[in-house]
């Protein structure tokens, strides 16, 4: 009896989504894991053989066989309470016709305005960039394995989701998420993201941290797996390697401005 309710359940739901007229078609082949990174995990769900429906306070999302294939209610800006804007078609067309940033990365007096105000990873370059140039702050990229790789998910439970990773990062970075899936389904276009950026960051192994800048520039690369001093835990020592990586440039224009100097000196005394 339990079983013809949900079956029932499912079947009222697609239903319903389908006439709503408020389907949310970017999100058309993401797999479950994607959503629940974008929006949180949901507040209940049914699921049945064949079907999968993750319910929201502003919609429902349904896949089949891990993969979205239909959703109704906002899943936009206003309904999940997000600022930035909401997750981009996989199509890589539309990706290529995303706006270009207007800001140069630089800040401005009134950057802390424009900080997010609220944690989120973006599953796409093109998002990240996007919010990078509202926000003038540089990106963060995760290059992850969610679905088969043990140090990655080790590193979801142990750092990613905890509260002083996501503030810490909210406020200094756009974090983006770069995965490969191999026991989830995955669209051809974010499997094609992956394997473009990895390749011209040239990432050997996942995890792997990188801080590029709004034009896609490489900046630093962070040591997560270094052991930091005074870092008590996983997530201590994951936010010390980003915070070393980003001290590290400046360390190295120390290191040159210091060589120059002496040079200077060295060649004043032996012209005297």
């Amino acid at each position: 009896m339990m079983r013809f309710y949900s079956l029932l359940l499912l079947c009222c739901s697609a239903y319903c989504g389908s006439i709503s007229g408020q389907t949310t078609q970017d999100l058309i082949g993401l797999s479950r894991q994607a959503i629940i990174d974008n929006y949180g995990r949901p507040e209940s769900y049914l699921e049945s053989s064949q079907k999968t429906i993750l319910i929201y306070p502003q919609g429902r999302i349904i896949l089949k066989k891990g993969a979205v294939v239909s959703s109704s209610g906002h899943f936009g800006m206003a309904s999940t309470g997000i600022s930035e804007p909401k997750v981009k078609s996989t199509n890589p067309e539309v990706q290529d016709k995303a706006p270009a940033p207007t800001n140069t990365g630089h800040k401005t007096s009134d950057t802390s305005a424009k900080i997010p105000s609220a944690f989120r990873w973006s599953l796409l370059l093109a998002d990240a960039k996007k919010r990078s140039g509202a926000s003038s702050l540089p990106i963060l990229v995760l290059f992850t394995g969610p679905d088969w790789c043990p140090p990655c998910i080790q590193l979801e439970k142990e750092v990613l989701d905890e509260k002083k990773f996501k503030e810490y990062v909210r406020q200094n970075f756009i974090p983006l998420k770069v995965a490969l899936y191999r026991q989830s389904p995955q669209s051809a276009a974010s499997k094609a993201q992956y394997d473009e950026m990895r390749d011209e960051y040239k990432i050997n192994g996942v995890p792997n941290f990188v801080i590029i800048s709004n034009e896609g520039e490489l900046l630093r690369r962070p040591d997560i797996f270094k052991q930091y001093k005074g870092a008590k835990n996983r997530e201590d020592h994951v936010i010390a390697a980003i915070m070393a990586a980003g001290a590290s440039g400046w360390n190295v224009y120390l290191k040159i401005g210091f060589g120059v100097v002496a040079l200077i000196a060295v060649i004043m005394f032996v012209r005297k």
